[in-house]
């Protein structure tokens, strides 16, 4: 239903008592109703994606994992007291997460932010995984209190992932175009050489292209961060480009 902005539910209407997953997607909805939250008290599962007007959900006694996928207009999370697990993907506008004392694990996956969220901050978690931009890990790998690390180092047990995203996939298109152009250029040059110039261009092209293979598999190579608080242990990959491997136990 891509434009269903209204659903109309007061509270003294019983509905729904054995209700126990939901799934909304792909429409205006504004608001979740009241009578949602008080009458389906064996929900136990919420799965909102593509909800693009919706500001909150808050309020439901019930909620045990809630799954959050690309609600732009989504700000606040707060009052649901059995709520444990939150898995949160490009949900960029939310800032507010409060009331929740059963929240234990949380996952947030954004390669557009530049920073993590604040309420990471406050939240009490035994578990976190992010997944982000590779600019994003190199900051949190920094340890740096005051910055991203200040945000997360109180969780028990942290994963994070590194990605590469369009803006850092266009040099290597570009690097591509240009060494299929220089490919043409030797080509071209090949014709008018003698034999052993041409064997040693083709030599020089072997090593290019190993050079380029081996390239290409440290792109691939996963970015990590192993992180646990207690007892401490911390081991990170971010790529051979960058010369930045650390591993830490105590």
């Amino acid at each position: 239903m891509l434009e269903w902005t209204e659903w109309e539910w007061e509270q003294h209407v019983p509905a729904m008592p054995a209700l126990e997953v939901l799934v909304i997607s792909n429409c205006k909805l504004q608001r979740l109703p009241a009578g949602l939250a008080q009458h389906a008290r064996r929900l136990r599962k919420l799965d909102l994606t593509n909800v693009q007007h919706l500001i909150s959900v808050e309020n439901f006694p019930s909620l045990v994992n809630l799954w959050l996928y690309g609600n732009p207009r989504l700000e606040r999370i707060s009052n649901n007291p059995s709520l444990q697990f939150i898995d949160i993907s490009n949900c960029p506008a939310l800032k507010e997460m409060d009331g929740l004392p059963s929240l234990r694990s949380l996952e947030w996956w954004d390669l557009g932010a530049e920073a993590l969220p604040q309420y990471l901050r406050e939240a009490n978690l035994k578990k976190l995984r992010v997944d982000c931009s590779r600019s994003l890990l190199k900051l949190i790998a920094l340890q740096d209190e005051s910055s991203e690390w200040g945000k997360i180092k109180h969780v028990q047990q942290l994963k994070a992932y590194g990605h590469k995203t369009e803006e850092e996939e266009e040099p290597d298109q570009s690097s591509q175009e240009d060494e299929e152009a220089n490919e043409e250029e030797d080509n071209q040059l090949e014709e008018d050489e003698v034999e052993e110039d041409t064997i040693q261009s083709e030599e020089e092209e072997d090593a290019d292209e190993e050079k380029n293979n081996q390239s290409e598999e440290d792109e691939e190579a996963e970015w990590y961060i192993y992180y646990t608080k207690e007892p401490y242990s911390f081991n990170s990959y971010l790529g051979e480009s960058t010369g930045i491997t650390q591993e830490c136990t105590e």
